[in-house]
């Protein structure tokens, strides 16, 4: 595999000297699970809530993410 370089902190870094957690799912899991929303992606992803209330999309991982009432979601 190459190196993944993170730049979220306006300079460049390895992924893996930063402290994040991360997650992949490739594009064959996708396929052979029949992955087609997010909803479907929570059973793959530690920690990633996905809710949908009233027509919107709440999305939290480790608890952080947008509030229902965030329409421009």
């Amino acid at each position: 595999m190459e190196e993944i370089v993170v730049t979220a902190t306006k300079r460049t870094e390895s992924l893996e000297d930063v402290p994040i957690s991360i997650s992949v799912v490739s594009g064959e899991t996708i396929e052979k699970y029949q992955i087609v929303d997010l909803q479907d992606l929570q059973s793959y992803v530690p920690n990633l809530n996905v809710q949908r209330t009233f027509g919107n999309w709440a999305v939290r991982i480790r608890g952080l993410g947008s509030g229902v009432t965030n329409l421009a979601f």
